[in-house]
């Protein structure tokens, strides 16, 4: 933030996805590019027709206190790393959430490790 307040994705969804014909135009669609972006919380985009594969493929885990998180056994390819960085303000009575989604293409052969570091 400008201000200097570091989020993480502490407690939040990460999802692993096949960088797939359909996900690289899907991910083009809501970030703007191919290889990485940010999408606010509050801009939903739906899409109709979604392939059963780019749901049964995707694998899910949460991040750890640190904002870590791992994926075990992935194969060779192109995949997209996306995570929630998902805050709530409080002003008095009211409640306002803010943050979004980050995501960015990794490319990972067999057994290999990655360190891979999401931000706006």
């Amino acid at each position: 933030q400008p201000n200097g307040n570091v989020f993480t994705c502490a407690g939040q969804t990460v999802t692993l996805l096949p960088a797939t014909d359909y996900a690289v135009e899907r991910v083009t669609r809501l970030y703007g590019n191919p290889d990485n972006g940010y999408r606010p919380v509050t801009k939903q985009i739906t899409f109709a027709n979604t392939p059963v594969e780019y749901t049964d493929l995707r694998k899910k885990t949460t991040c750890d206190e640190q904002g870590h998180f791992r994926f075990d056994n992935v194969g060779d390819g192109n995949f997209y790393v996306s995570a929630d960085v998902i805050w709530v303000f409080t002003y008095g009575p009211y409640k306002a959430t803010e943050g979004g989604t980050l995501i960015q293409r990794v490319s990972l052969k067999k057994g290999q490790t990655r360190d891979v570091t999401l931000s706006r």
